[in-house]
């Protein structure tokens, strides 16, 4: 396997692959010419508590994790689904570092199934001109 790639190359791989929690970016973490958006998706396990999310929560905080967190990434959105039962999360990520990514799931993974997607910003028009190149 190679070690280095193109701009060109890491932007198909990006987009084409998404990540798992266990931490294979599929690209070198050296690689990190450009910014990228992700959408990660947390859903709370059957068997977590309120009070446990609380308290990983807290512990995430208590540890600073919070701060080193914010620095690796350009922008954060979090967002809750109103009404939902176990808890559901998604963050709307923007950062050149895949490890802030790693970090996220590492630590909220004993409590949350989640899955992490790079994503792009497309309108439909746009996403049909695509569609369309596609087919020939």
């Amino acid at each position: 396997m190679r070690s280095t790639y193109s701009q060109d190359e890491c932007e198909l791989i990006i987009v084409l692959i998404p990540l798992t929690t266990d931490g294979n970016h599929r690209i070198p973490a050296s690689d990190r010419r450009f910014t990228m958006w992700y959408i990660s998706i947390f859903d709370a396990k059957e068997h977590v508590t309120r009070k446990d999310i609380y308290r990983e929560r807290a512990s995430w905080i208590k540890k600073g994790k919070d701060k080193i967190f914010q620095k690796k990434c350009k922008t954060i959105k979090r967002y809750e689904v109103v009404g939902t039962s176990p808890l559901k999360i998604f963050f709307v990520i923007e950062t050149n570092d895949p490890t802030a990514l790693t970090m996220l799931t590492n630590h909220f993974g004993d409590a949350w199934d989640s899955i992490t997607f790079p994503i792009v910003q497309r309108d439909i028009s746009e996403a049909l001109k695509q569609d369309s190149a596609v087919k020939g």
